[in-house]
């Protein structure tokens, strides 16, 4: 999706000001910040046969979907049943750690409370407890590139993120989590060679490329030191839209979990899936991401990723936005559905509606059902799933974790049926030719 820079996008949970689109999940533009993106598509494939929807068709175990949408965890805690009941395994929380360079201790105002005394923990863990009780165990701590990454050469920079991310480890560790998601999405310019900033201390290519994956072997060594068990999410697909420096980082992080024998594995969840909504387009985009990282990893984290890792598909049914430009094409902000907005900006948070229809949305969970192994998930822009009351909204806001967003907006009216597609998604059985 287009964007400018001059769109400011507020985060409800820090209160910091971030310099791009509200969630630029499109992933259609061939630059970032003026730098031209590598985009290496896999190699051309035989399609798959036609599919058909079977209801019958069911496997031993469903993989886990995941909804990533910024729901405070005091609020999942109460409502844990419904949420399991609706057919979620697991939430990525915004708001716990937002970033590399923040200190998930601090965030209750006490950064001194660095284990069981720490409020924020004390309602984290009790949301898992409650969720576990409920069949939801995969929650998330989620952490985003929102500030441009340190010099690779700046051993003290990379020893503060280092540590950060180990906290972070911890943190999932101690409150109950599955694992930790790193959201790589904003700061793509620093992802190709040709980036500006590479210009102020260059290097060589090769070893520029080497210090990347020494840096992000030595942050995930630390986060498995903390919590041997935990499982990775990283996200978007990077290597199918970005320069070739993100490969780079995700090597990095498979060598860390492939050298520690991790058994959580790392899994890619997907943004190009997004609008996707043909099952046969589905059944071949994991492929796309796994030749990726078989072209570019050395052979035994190759065999490290068939075995632990995979592919997580992710849609998004719920939260339209659209782009206002002004006569000159400059970007003005951003609105809602036109024949209920107008052309009035109102932000990218102000209308819950959909992209597509729950019909097309319940074909889409079946394809991320039948061909995701271990997770698929759900991106929800704002509070799209949910509507408060206003004394629902007074109530959460009072707890550590201060996530409350556009919940108390109207959802669509129809939103049982997008509930009843990821509670009981139909399976795709592959035709024979």
């Amino acid at each position: 999706m287009a964007w400018s820079p001059s769109a400011v996008h507020r985060s409800w949970h820090t209160g910091q000001t971030y310099w791009h689109a509200p969630h630029s999940r499109h992933l259609s533009e061939r630059t970032s910040n003026g730098v031209p993106i590598d985009r290496r598509w896999p190699r051309p494939r035989k399609p798959m046969a036609l599919a058909v929807i079977c209801s019958s068709h069911t496997r031993t175990q469903r993989p886990r979907t995941l909804l990533f949408s910024p729901i405070n965890v005091n609020y999942l805690r109460d409502t844990a049943r419904e949420w399991a009941d609706r057919g979620f395994r697991g939430f990525l929380f915004d708001g716990v750690m937002a970033s590399c360079v923040s200190d998930v201790w601090a965030v209750d105002g006490d950064p001194a409370s660095r284990g069981d005394g720490d409020r924020l923990l004390a309602e984290v863990r009790a949301c898992n407890d409650q969720c576990r009780r409920c069949g939801i165990d995969s929650n998330f701590v989620k952490v985003a590139f929102y500030e441009e990454l340190p010099d690779w050469f700046d051993d003290a920079a990379w020893a503060t993120v280092t540590g950060n991310l180990r906290e972070g480890a911890r943190f999932a560790r101690l409150s109950g989590c599955a694992g930790v998601a790193i959201d790589t999405e904003y700061v793509a310019q620093q992802y190709a060679p040709g980036w500006e900033g590479y210009r102020k201390t260059p290097h060589p290519l090769p070893e520029l490329k080497a210090k990347i994956q020494a840096r992000w072997r030595t942050v995930v060594a630390a986060m498995l030191e903390q919590y041997p068990d935990m499982v990775l999410l990283t996200l978007p697909e990077g290597m199918l839209h970005y320069g070739e420096l993100y490969m780079d980082i995700l090597s990095g992080m498979l060598q860390a979990c492939a050298g520690a024998g991790a058994p959580g594995g790392l899994h890619v969840m997907t943004e190009g899936t997004y609008h996707l909504t043909d099952p046969a387009a589905l059944a071949s985009y994991p492929d796309r991401v796994s030749a990726a990282v078989a072209d570019d990893c050395p052979a035994p984290v190759v065999r490290y990723w068939r075995q632990r890792c995979s592919v997580a598909m992710g849609v998004w049914p719920l939260g339209y936005y659209r782009e206002i430009t002004g006569p000159d094409g400059k970007f003005l902000g951003w609105t809602g559905k036109k024949d209920v907005f107008g052309d009035k900006i109102v932000g990218s948070y102000a209308d819950k509606s959909e992209w597509y229809s729950a019909a097309e949305f319940a074909e889409q969970m079946a394809g991320v059902n039948s061909f995701c192994p271990r997770y698929n998930w759900v991106y929800g822009h704002g509070d799209v799933f949910w509507q408060w009351t206003d004394e629902q909204l007074k109530t959460y806001r009072q707890g550590v974790h201060k996530s409350v967003g556009n919940a108390t907006l109207p959802t669509v009216k129809n939103l049982a049926e997008y509930f009843a597609a990821i509670a009981n998604p139909k399976l795709i059985r592959p035709t024979k030719q």
